[in-house]
């Protein structure tokens, strides 16, 4: 009968544990997951609790710690979620479902850690551990849509941070078979949906192809309408679902052109990035916990989207207040705060050219220079970074009239332009900023000449055959008069050759495009016709307009 009693009171006290942390969550209470950290410890000391229950309340240890962690971003608790899950891990074993869990909460643990503190090590476990997961859950699939999810996740953060694109491609693969498979089950899919437009998104930025964003796009509003009863989940939904609205908003606007050069069009139309401003303020009253700096810096940016669409300073005194929010009470050495920095830095150097204000244009190249030393050498994000960098060094040389600042601003640009890990559109509106800023500075100099070739040699790198055939007129029509100017310095700079070179380079993209698959065939059809007949099958997809 004691034994019973003393068994009741662990079960009991695992079970409080769980009441706390679901009201933890709901209502936004840290201190409550202290107290559950407190009941699940108790439910722990039980003596005789099997390998599968010691299991399960290991896991959930790690699960109030990660809860934990997701405020205080500190060391030791992390550590304290990983410890709990890798014993829980250890307990279970293939091919139980319960094996399956433990496994992709270890991988989230891990990766949480390099989120913030970017040890490669832990991504590389993270993946790994996801990976097994999902190869041991072939007989549970509940369990094995967890895992996809899961993985998805740590590949879409591998990208981020490391610039793997193979893993972008993977995440969002097991981001729609993970949506599928929820849907075809009943299953809530809100969190699936919104991790698979964060996923989308990306690759839209990196790519520039249309479909990416059209898809992000109806993602995120499902999962908004799906986000039901769970508050932080929901502000999260609403925060992705207004980055790719601001996405929409820039691709149709003027400032869809790269370095603000392109094919203006309708610059007053601000349904898109209104609709993500709106949700983006729901975002952040709705939850303030967790993620609360990183809604709040996604709003400074929807705001100083537009404020360069209407120009109303109202726009942007709100967008820097908003960023220094943001970064207040975050650590700045963590990883997972380098997109606020670079919102901050970014509003900054826009009001230092509003309001001529050297501080400002100090500020912002400080927290700059911070970033960029802080970000790893193949972050996908890096080349941004660098060429925002830019813009401040540019600002303050513009307030000041420092010409360091003017030669540090072209130096940011160039790194940038000549990260051949980065993304593509990144690399080249760096490159625009290097070359037309250069050029402004001393036209037809080697500096500008060396920009706009750098411009010219990845113009066919954007408009790849990887994208549709739309998708690539509108990047063409994005970059339309940067090859007249860069004829226009290669003259003005006694260099005739590079102005007949940057003219055929600018101009026949999609053409070459087409010769490039004009090969004939004939003499390899007789000497290896089924490499021959694969070859024509390529050039046939090549070439239509899919």
């Amino acid at each position: 009968m004691a034994d019973d009693t003393r068994d009741d009171r662990f079960r009991q006290a695992e079970r409080e544990a769980l009441a706390l942390l679901a009201k933890a969550r709901q209502e936004d209470d840290p201190p409550l997951v202290d107290e559950a950290i407190a009941r699940l410890r108790v439910a722990l000391d039980d003596p005789s609790a099997a390998d599968p229950v010691r299991s399960r309340r290991l896991h959930n240890l790690g699960f109030a710690y990660v809860a934990k962690f997701q405020r205080d971003r500190n060391r030791n608790t992390i550590d304290a979620a990983i410890d709990a899950r890798r014993e829980a891990a250890v307990l279970v074993h293939p091919p139980s479902s319960d094996f399956v869990n433990r496994q992709s909460a270890l991988g989230e643990a891990l990766r949480l850690r390099f989120e913030t503190l970017g040890d490669p090590d832990d991504i590389e476990r993270a993946v790994s551990v996801a990976r097994t997961a999902v190869e041991t859950a072939g007989a549970h699939p509940r369990a094995l849509t967890n895992a996809r999810a899961a993985l998805a996740s740590t590949l879409r953060v591998r990208y981020e941070r490391l610039g793997d694109q193979a893993a972008l491609d993977e995440a969002i693969t097991q981001g729609r078979l993970a949506v599928t498979e929820s849907a075809a089950r009943g299953e809530s899919r809100a969190g699936r949906l919104n991790n698979l437009s964060i996923a989308l998104r990306d690759r839209y930025l990196q790519r520039r192809d249309d479909a990416d964003l059209d898809e992000a796009i109806s993602a995120s509003g499902l999962a908004v309408s799906s986000a039901t009863g769970d508050p932080l989940l929901r502000a999260r939904c609403l925060t992705n679902h207004a980055l790719a609205l601001r996405s929409r908003h820039i691709l149709h606007t003027d400032r869809g052109g790269l370095a603000g050069v392109g094919n203006p069009l309708a610059a007053d139309d601000l349904y898109d990035i209104d609709a993500a401003i709106e949700a983006l303020r729901q975002a952040v009253s709705l939850f303030g916990g967790p993620d609360s700096g990183f809604r709040k810096s996604a709003l400074s940016g929807a705001l100083l989207t537009r404020y360069e669409a209407s120009h109303n300073k109202s726009d942007l005194a709100e967008a820097v207040s908003w960023a220094r929010e943001a970064v207040r009470g975050s650590d700045p050495a963590h990883h997972d705060v380098s997109g606020q920095l670079n919102d901050l830095m970014y509003a900054l150097t826009k009001a230092a050219a509003e309001n001529r204000d050297a501080a400002e244009a100090e500020e912002a190249v400080r927290w700059g220079t911070h970033l960029v030393t802080v970000t790893a050498p193949g972050s996908a994000n890096r080349a941004l970074y660098l060429t925002n960098l830019g813009l401040a060094h540019r600002a303050h040389h513009e307030v000041t009239g420092d010409t360091t600042s003017r030669d540090a601003a072209i130096e940011r640009w160039r790194e940038a332009a000549t990260m051949t890990t980065s993304v593509t559109a990144e690399r080249i509106n760096a490159a625009i900023h290097w070359a037309l800023y250069a050029n402004w500075s001393e036209p037809g100099s080697a500096t500008a000449l060396a920009g706009f070739r750098q411009v010219i040699e990845l113009i066919p790198v954007l408009a790849w055959r990887g994208i549709a055939r739309t998708s690539r007129e509108r990047v063409l029509r994005d970059l339309l008069g940067l090859g007249g100017q860069a004829v226009a310095a290669a003259l003005a700079g006694e260099r005739p050759d590079l102005g007949l070179s940057f003219s055929e380079g600018s101009r026949g993209v999609l053409w070459s495009q087409l010769l490039d698959t004009s090969a004939d065939f004939t003499e390899l059809s007789l000497r290896a016709p089924d490499l021959a007949a694969r070859l024509n099958a390529l050039r046939a997809a090549l070439d239509s307009d899919q």
